[in-house]
């Protein structure tokens, strides 16, 4: 979950001071090692400055300044993405800029990111450890209402178990002294609220009065007006003041610059994955019968239908039999090399050519098909105003939910993604999407569990 911790400047930058200088001593001790046993090479400044600063940078990137990743698995593996991705920045600099960023010998290439990453992968494990210790313990009450599923409530509650205390409570709306009772009581007990959606408008409007006066950070779940109504300017009508609240979508000078970095960003993914995408052909081919690629219909911008291109991960004909029909994480369609490639979601790099082509784009709300397009109109509130976008890659939804969340979370992913579009979170998301490869649960099937049903999630 995403939640700033660090509400002081003087501590965010003498986190990132930190960190750019464990770069430059990894630089230092590498160089030390080189001249030990006997490599001469040369020490030059500019390329630990580099260095250090294409680190910060992608420790930003994967929100080592604004969040704290509460699990060491995720501590570690962002860790070693970031040294892996600004080692390879450094390396495509020197052959691009040639002397200016020379490195002389080709071992250090070796011995740098190993002494980096032990830096300061010790580095964040212990500043873990500090937080988690003198933080304190900050508290989350999740008000619900009694009569409903209370799921919601056990999820929220389980997934703030990461970072702080929790505790939920269903409330009986109809009962005046029970909300008295509880306001006088519990919920001062709690330096953080969230209001669920069941809660009827007036009563939600009673507790964030209180809770803003009581000085209460506020949690909710936004729907499609909450959303266009966070990012508003004042306007005046002679001496009447309004709110102007923008148009949903992205711009005509937003579209051409998207499609600009569609077209470039998709050349250089077909250059740099084509060795890839004919090995993994390759071994479809051997392991099955059926076509390497899979064509099916989806839904892109303003609801028109595309063929996306995807490596074929089922036996053939796999819905012959069934129809439309969503997989299971165990499901029996899928092959033996088709569980390898879509649980690194190798399976659709062959949607760079639908990219290419402009059909979709490397970020946007995920293409589905229409038969579940449907099933989602009718069920989930401003479900249509997705397509106020081409359909992507990756994405918000992609990179942030899981395989099995609710399509009416991913939908409110999207959502925040077409009214927040910028180029920036478009390379951020990209960069995140790297993460996700090794994030298991994001590409497994739909897990066969009592809170979700078939019905409710995507394929």
């Amino acid at each position: 979950m995403n939640i700033k911790l660090y509400n002081n400047f003087l501590m965010d930058i003498a986190i990132v001071c930190t960190d750019f200088f464990l770069v430059i001593l990894s630089y230092i001790v590498s160089h030390r090692i080189l001249l030990f046993i006997n490599l001469p090479n040369n020490f030059d400044l500019e390329i630990a400055f580099f260095y250090a600063l294409i680190t910060v940078f992608m420790f930003y990137v994967y929100d080592f300044y604004t969040t704290q990743n509460r699990q060491k698995f995720g501590v570690v593996l962002s860790t070693i993405l970031v040294v892996l991705i600004s080692t390879l920045s450094i390396i495509v600099l020197n052959f691009a800029f040639g002397d200016l960023f020379s490195i002389t010998q080709k071992l250090f290439v070796f011995i740098m990111p190993v002494a980096m990453f032990i830096f300061l992968v010790l580095w964040k494990l212990l500043l873990l450890l500090i937080v988690r210790r003198f933080e304190g313990k900050p508290k989350l009450l999740v008000i619900e209402a009694k009569g409903v599923d209370n799921s919601l409530a056990k999820k929220i509650k389980y997934s703030y178990l990461e970072l702080y205390d929790s505790w939920y409570n269903q409330i009986d709306i109809e009962n005046e002294k029970e909300i008295d009772l509880f306001l006088n009581t519990e919920f001062k007990q709690y330096e953080s609220i969230f209001i669920s959606p069941a809660i009827p408008e007036e009563l939600r409007d009673r507790f964030l009065s209180q809770a803003v006066s009581e000085g209460k950070e506020i949690y909710f779940i936004p729907d499609l007006y909450n959303i266009s109504f966070i990012r508003n300017e004042t306007v005046n009508f002679d001496d009447t003041p309004a709110l102007r609240i923008r148009q949903f979508g992205l711009t005509k000078f937003q579209k051409t610059l998207k499609r600009l970095f569609d077209i470039f960003a998709s050349l250089i993914g077909i250059f740099l994955t084509l060795p890839i995408m004919v090995a993994v052909a390759i071994a479809i081919k051997l392991d099955s019968k059926g076509p390497v690629f899979h064509l099916q219909e989806r839904l892109t911008y303003n609801k028109k239908k595309f063929k996306v291109y995807k490596f074929r991960t089922m036996v053939e004909n796999a819905e012959q039999l069934t129809g439309p029909t969503l997989a299971t994480s165990s499901d029996p369609r899928i092959t033996k090399v088709g569980k390898v490639i879509r649980s690194t979601r190798l399976d659709e790099l062959p949607q760079l050519f639908n990219i290419l082509f402009g059909l979709m784009s490397i970020v946007g709300p995920r293409p589905e098909r229409e038969v579940f397009v449907e099933h989602y109109c009718n069920k989930i509130p401003n479900y249509e105003k997705r397509f106020f976008a081409k359909a992507g890659l990756t994405g918000l939804a992609q990179v942030y939910a899981r395989y099995d969340t609710s399509p009416q979370d991913k939908t409110l992913y999207d959502l925040l993604y077409i009214k927040d579009y910028s180029l920036w979170i478009d390379i951020k998301l990209i960069l995140l999407t790297a993460k996700i490869i090794f994030t298991r649960e994001s590409s497994d099937g739909v897990k066969e569990k009592e809170n979700y049903q078939k019905s409710d999630v995507e394929v």
